[in-house]
């Protein structure tokens, strides 16, 4: 079988399952936008599913890419 890579900060890990979940930071640094500014989002519950791990926020990698596409506007229209 062969075994797929994803990038995590400045290394190369497996994705699998267990790599599909990411803190704060690796989802804004997937996201590209700022750390404080998800952060922000968060705290005015803009509609992103997180898992709650004590005082821990984890967030699922599919749970973000369908966030972001709900976000998407066309442009031309966006106006």
């Amino acid at each position: 079988m062969r075994r797929t890579y994803r990038r995590c900060g400045s290394r190369m890990v497996p994705s699998n399952a267990a790599n599909d979940l990411l803190t704060i930071a690796e989802a804004a640094e997937a996201a590209r936008i700022l750390r404080r500014h998800l952060q922000t989002l968060l705290q005015r519950c803009e509609g992103l599913p997180v898992i709650r791990l004590g005082r821990r926020l984890i967030i699922r990698r599919e749970a973000l890419q369908a966030w972001l596409v709900s976000r998407e506007t066309d442009h031309a229209n966006a106006a």
